[in-house]
């Protein structure tokens, strides 16, 4: 998984390098992802006036749930 200042989140075959998914949702840059235990869900989180959390079904290209709780940019977090 990859993240950028392009809003995006990128899943990267790490066998062939290819990418394999293009998350689209965020409306500012993604400051880090964390994929969960089961392999399906990602976690992902912006700031730039966005401060979001975003839970992904990565094989769905799908956004589960948006959390919009902090007032400033979302720097970590964990599961």
């Amino acid at each position: 998984f990859s993240s950028s200042k392009d809003s995006y989140v990128f899943v990267i075959d790490t066998k062939t390098g290819l990418r394999k998914a293009r998350l689209v949702g965020h409306n500012s840059t993604v400051n880090g992802v964390l994929a969960l235990a089961d392999g399906r869900r990602v976690l992902s989180w912006s700031g730039g006036g966005e401060n979001a959390l975003k839970l992904w079904d990565w094989e769905a290209e799908e956004c589960l749930v948006t959390m919009t709780a902090h007032e400033f940019r979302v720097e970590s977090a964990a599961v």
